[in-house]
């Protein structure tokens, strides 16, 4: 008799011959599994060197001896506790992202957000709750995905960590690349706001994006998670402009 183990066995079976176990950059086959880096991209990437002093706003190396990069200088005081990030938005890391978000390819989605779960090994944070940062109802419509919920549900899976969908976007606006770090900073008021079914009270969040350039996406967003009065706010973010920005 077939049992739901070998037919479940079988169908995988099947996806694997149709998909094979391919590198996303060189389409090398790997050993890792389904969309995982073969080693040498994996050694490509733009990783943030770790054995640099690393700035607490944004997770990039610190580039002077003031308290944070020169990037975060220019901006206000972040709203959360903490930052990181885990590449420099650069070469392959901004091949990958622009990929995933534009030409309808969420599965890049898992070997990214295996990138932040290793990061968040590493850093071994005490953390509740993933809380992605969210997109406009009709363009998560019309992408078919929110890039960011996909990498957190990837990382939040791999380390157990639940993702909550705490805060909605409420206003629609153009999208963010391209423009000045005044004009990014406008573009965001009044557009974010906490769920009423969801509580983050007394919680450890951690909010999750793709990329960070000026942060206003994230200042903004963070500033709504504060009123939710969560026990402490950090940013991790997949990829951080490089300063030449």
């Amino acid at each position: 008799m077939v049992t739901i183990r070998q037919i479940k066995k079988f169908f995988i079976h099947l996806f694997n011959l149709a998909v094979p176990l391919s590198c996303p950059l060189c389409g090398a086959e790997t050993e890792a599994g389904f969309n995982s880096f073969c080693p040498e991209c994996y050694r490509k990437l733009p990783f943030i060197d770790d054995t640099q002093p690393a700035c607490p706003g944004c997770g990039g190396v610190l580039d002077s001896a003031l308290a944070v990069c020169s990037l975060c200088l220019n901006e206000s005081e972040r709203p959360w506790q903490r930052g990181y990030s885990v590449l420099e938005y650069r070469d392959s890391a901004r091949q990958l992202v622009s990929v995933m978000k534009y030409s309808n390819s969420p599965e890049l989605a898992r070997p990214l957000g295996n990138l932040l779960a290793e990061k968040l090994t590493e850093l071994a944070l005490d953390i509740d709750v993933i809380v992605p940062v969210p997109l406009h109802f009709w363009r998560q419509c019309t992408r078919g995905y929110n890039q960011s919920q996909l990498l957190a549900e990837v990382a939040g899976k791999r380390l157990g960590i639940p993702v909550v969908n705490a805060v909605k976007r409420i206003g629609l606006r153009s999208r963010q690349a391209g423009r000045n770090r005044q004009e990014r900073h406008r573009s965001l008021k009044g557009i974010f706001a906490l769920r009423s079914d969801i509580s983050l009270e007394g919680k450890r969040v951690l909010l999750l994006d793709d990329v960070i350039t000026t942060g206003a996406t994230l200042t903004a967003v963070s500033r709504v998670v504060l009123k939710g009065k969560p026990a402490s706010l950090q940013v991790i973010t997949l990829a951080r402009t490089p300063r030449k920005f």
